[in-house]
């Protein structure tokens, strides 16, 4: 089961981060796009360390 959940959860990153990147790039914050998404992405990983 944890493995079918970390899977599940990795196609859904891989999906969003494809969807939500090439929005957040057509404007002028490239950068700033990619480091709060990167940000996003390692606080909630900090946040599940922690709660277990």
């Amino acid at each position: 089961m944890p493995w079918a959940l970390g899977l599940a959860a990795g196609a859904m990153l891989f999906i969003t981060s494809g969807e939500i990147i090439p929005e957040t790039h057509r404007g002028d914050a490239k950068g700033l796009a990619t480091c709060a998404l990167l940000g996003g992405f390692l606080a909630m990983t900090a946040i599940r360390i922690v709660m277990t």
